[in-house]
């Protein structure tokens, strides 16, 4: 997840949210200040994945210049950061890498792997396909934006799940429902995907303010959007955005759970009856019956303050 400024932290944690990953929005160049911004974040735990790439996210496209994926840079910031830093980001789709996606990864693990580190790849309209992409993971690394269409998405041209998605979910790779603002989900690749067997195991969902003003994407809102992807009962949307992504970076492993002596860090919210539009980010629209709403969050044993 990507951190909002503090305004927007505190809207998230009304809305549920009581910890957030940065998924690599700063890589070498600004990582201090991301690690400050995360350090900062007084009543949320916060961590940040770092991107390959020095100069972190660009307009134009980080990766299309393959000098600025510097190893040694990146693992001199994770080092310096190891208690904050949690994963190693590469964006792989055509306007961020081009042609350069299948060496940003192989750099990306180079980077990662001295810290034992998962990798995270924004994956949809990449120029290699998913077959060359997914040899390139590792047990524990992550595939957002799952449910991205063509092309080289998770479906071959004739709409059917890749052997090799499946093949890398058996040996411990994550796939992720990832929301954002555009380009990224599908409502109708969901119902395919979870028709052959994958479905979104965790959730992860932008923080941003540009995404949550949009049809009211906050994460509740996000989770019972997932639903309508894969036709899921009530708890496992709601093990989607604990107890499972909690599983993701062992900095949460506490997290996402009531057990006994566990943080209480807790999320109340109201499963409501009703009529539903759920929109994807091509404005496909779903009805669905039912939908969560925040009531209250409690962080560290404490209410958060109520949405003014």
């Amino acid at each position: 997840m990507l951190p909002a400024p503090r305004s927007g932290r505190r809207s998230a944690l009304q809305d549920g949210v009581t910890g957030f990953v940065d998924a690599g929005s700063a890589g070498a160049d600004r990582i201090d200040e991301t690690v400050a911004v995360a350090q900062g974040a007084r009543r949320t735990w916060a961590a940040c994945s770092i991107n390959i790439a020095r100069t972190g996210i660009l307009p134009g496209g980080e990766l299309m210049d393959l000098n600025r994926a510097d190893v040694a840079l990146v693992r001199g910031a994770i080092a310096r950061h190891r208690d904050v830093v949690v994963g190693v980001k590469a964006r792989l789709s055509d306007n961020v890498v081009g042609t350069n996606d299948l060496e940003a990864l192989r750099r990306a693990q180079e980077a990662a792997a001295p810290f034992d580190l998962p990798v995270m790849i924004h994956m949809g309209q990449s120029v290699s396909p998913m077959r060359a992409i997914l040899p390139l993971l590792k047990r524990g690394d992550i595939v957002t934006h799952m449910y991205a269409p063509p092309p080289n998405g998770i479906l071959d041209d004739n709409g059917r799940l890749l052997p090799e998605v499946l093949a890398a979910r058996r040996r411990g790779i994550w796939f992720d429902f990832g929301n954002g603002r555009n380009g990224h989900v599908t409502l109708g690749r969901g119902r395919a995907g979870d028709g052959a067997g994958l479905r979104a195991r965790h959730l992860l969902h932008r923080l941003e303010h540009r995404s949550r003003a949009r049809r009211g994407r906050r994460l509740p809102r996000t989770s019972c959007r997932s639903s309508c992807c894969s036709a899921c009962r009530s708890s496992q949307v709601i093990a989607r955005a604990t107890v499972n992504a909690a599983r993701v970076f062992d900095v949460f492993s506490d997290r996402g759970t009531l057990n006994v002596g566990a943080p209480a860090d807790v999320a109340i919210l109201e499963l409501r009856d009703g009529t539903f539009e759920f929109v994807d980010n091509y404005e496909g629209k779903r009805t669905g019956r039912q939908r969560l709403f925040p009531i209250a969050t409690v962080i560290g044993g404490k209410r958060a303050p109520p949405r003014a």
